[in-house]
């Protein structure tokens, strides 16, 4: 075979390559595509927030079950000192601050919770936050249906027993509660919070609160919480086992020895005399030139010199 033909050959080796060179790429992008398209979809059939709504577990709520919460007491003098709430006992718990201390034993329907304070500390406010002891307080002493909360029974708000009134300050001067539930007919709150003009100190005050408690999976919620951010899909696409890696394209040049560093652009043909020898199925000029523009497509560089022999 002579120079002119190894290249030709070479060339007709590389326009063969063609179609499996597309193929691979065909599938390949055929296999992202599609696994684009099924994670759009998907992601569009997602709502917008995904959250569960408050599942009530108990109407009967005691200390014990009101650990996590958060309980605020300001002082007339300035400054304020918040406690998380711990469980005592069995059916008990409270806090226990500087010159203060609330505690709360069995069920609080019934039994009350006890604000002491000593000679030290003046108490202008308290706030009892219950959100993240997973409880809230139920006001609603009424069982007719859009008063009271389906799974609440009946509730009792904020109410004191005036014997056990002892101290200076008396009873508070504003009884209020913040922060609705998601599920609340107008009766559930997460907090209580009371104020006292002239502050109170140095005694102490019984009190009833009604409160209930959550479910592990459907925890309190107020009305307008951060919804959960939506969680990551995994989309899966072909198995890697299953997918056939793309075919490497080896195209065979002649020995280096057997070829000749171009010089110039212009590629010389074989003589007149000489084209009668060369294969039938040479293609023509413009056909080559056709050729060499489809390799360059796929990033092939393929140089081909023809050299007249003497």
């Amino acid at each position: 075979m002579t120079v002119e033909q190894l290249h030709l050959h070479t060339i007709f080796m590389a326009f063969q390559s063609l179609p499996k060179v597309a193929a691979t790429a065909l599938q390949v992008s055929g296999w992202f595509l599609t696994g684009v398209a099924i994670a759009s979809g998907i992601a569009a059939s997602l709502p917008a927030e995904t959250r569960a709504e408050t599942v009530l577990s108990s109407f009967v709520t005691t200390g014990a079950d009101l650990s996590g919460a958060q309980v605020t007491a300001s002082f007339l003098d300035g400054g304020s000192e918040t406690l998380v709430w711990q469980a005592t006992g069995e059916a008990s718990g409270g806090v226990f601050g500087h010159g203060w201390s609330l505690g709360q034993r069995l069920d609080s329907f019934s039994y009350p919770w006890l604000l002491e304070v000593n000679e030290d500390a003046v108490i202008y406010a308290l706030s009892i936050n219950l959100l993240e002891g997973n409880a809230l307080f139920d006001v609603e002493a009424s069982v007719a249906a859009g008063v009271n909360t389906l799974g609440s029974k009946v509730g009792a708000a904020f109410s004191i027993k005036p014997e056990s009134l002892v101290g200076d300050g008396g009873e508070p001067n504003r009884v209020s509660y913040d922060l609705p539930i998601d599920i609340s007919q107008g009766d559930l709150f997460a907090e209580l919070r009371l104020e006292w003009e002239n502050g109170f100190g140095d005694g102490a005050l019984e009190f009833i609160a009604d409160t209930d408690s959550g479910t592990v999976t459907n925890p309190v919620r107020l009305v307008n919480a951060p919804a959960e951010p939506p969680q990551a899909i995994a989309i899966p696409l072909v198995p890697p086992d299953r997918v056939a890696p793309p075919t490497a394209v080896s195209i065979p040049l002649a020995p280096p020895d057997r070829v000749a560093s171009p010089k110039a652009v212009l590629i010389p043909l074989a003589p007149p005399d000489r084209i009668a020898s060369l294969p039938q199925s040479v293609p023509e000029p413009d056909a080559l030139l056709a050729l060499f523009g489809l390799v360059g497509l796929l990033g092939t560089r393929v140089v081909v010199t023809m050299s007249r022999q003497a």
